[in-house]
């Protein structure tokens, strides 16, 4: 079997350009083929990335960076503001030091990292949202996707009884995380899209399905005078608070609040600060 190997050590090892291997000489009409190490890693990799995605939900829930914002604390101090399991929260805490969010300066002592920063509620760029909804709904609907496969149906339906849209306007809190996320991720592509398109001549901008504003409010704090409708048909996504470090300009010039999908949830002109 001496083919794609090499002895080190008085042991064989096996070549990973060599990774596929056919051993003719001892057996033959038999082909073996031996995993590549990196595919192996990767498959892995894969796995425990779910553990790990865990664990920050599991962050932000609690909202760990929150707590370390002004410096580190020890697990027990935590523990206590928490009122959590003090032997297991150390556990979390360490697991989170891990995936590199945390550092332990001291035994037992715990503080934020800068990869940990966005996790904070209040970061410019915060992930919270993200965290959480990827948390409190995403992870669970993907518990249907086996049952999806077998019936054809909705995952997301088959998990919480009922349709994304519903759950969201039935749950006011993970619809407004929802939204708030959408801001989020609207409100980095802004400039892009000011600088893509001129609005100067534009008289009134129209946003079907807006959330919360954040894409009309921003080229609206951009260009004085310019008219801004926003159409919103589900409720939640109206809870400008969840976004008060982002948006001030759209809570403050929004008027008119319609319930209706068929007319303007909010209809406003901004002007710069």
């Amino acid at each position: 079997m001496g083919v794609g190997a090499e002895t080190v050590d008085g042991a064989r090892r096996v070549r990973r350009e060599d990774a596929m291997l056919c051993f003719a000489n001892d057996l033959p009409n038999q082909r073996y083929e031996l995993p590549d190490a990196d595919l192996v890693s990767m498959i892995r990799e894969i796995v425990m990335k779910a553990g790990a995605a865990r664990l920050l939900y599991v962050a932000a829930k609690l909202q760990i960076a929150d707590l370390l914002a002004a410096g580190p604390q020890s697990s027990g101090a935590l523990a206590a503001r928490l009122n959590a399991h003090p032997a297991t929260l150390h556990r979390l805490l360490r697991g989170w030091t891990a995936c590199g969010i945390l550092r332990e300066t001291d035994d037992g002592v715990f503080a934020l990292a800068p990869e940990g920063q966005p996790l904070r509620r209040d970061a410019e760029n915060s992930q919270w949202y993200t965290v959480m909804e990827w948390g409190e709904v995403i992870d669970k609907a993907m518990g249907g996707l086996l049952h999806a496969v077998e019936t054809g149906e909705t995952p997301f339906d088959h998990v919480f009884g009922m349709s994304v849209w519903d759950y969201r306007a039935q749950h006011p809190t993970a619809g407004g995380i929802f939204h708030a996320n959408v801001a989020a991720a609207t409100a980095r592509i802004v400039a892009a899209l000011l600088q893509a398109y001129d609005f100067s001549d534009a008289r009134c901008m129209v946003d079907v399905g807006g959330g919360q504003g954040a894409l009309v409010g921003g080229v609206l704090q951009a260009h004085a005078g310019l008219r801004g409708v926003l159409y919103e048909k589900y409720p939640e996504a109206r809870r400008t608070t969840w976004l008060p470090w982002a948006w001030p300009t759209v809570a403050r010039c929004a008027k008119g609040i319609s319930s209706s999908p068929f007319r303007p949830a909010a209809t406003f002109t901004c002007s710069k600060p």
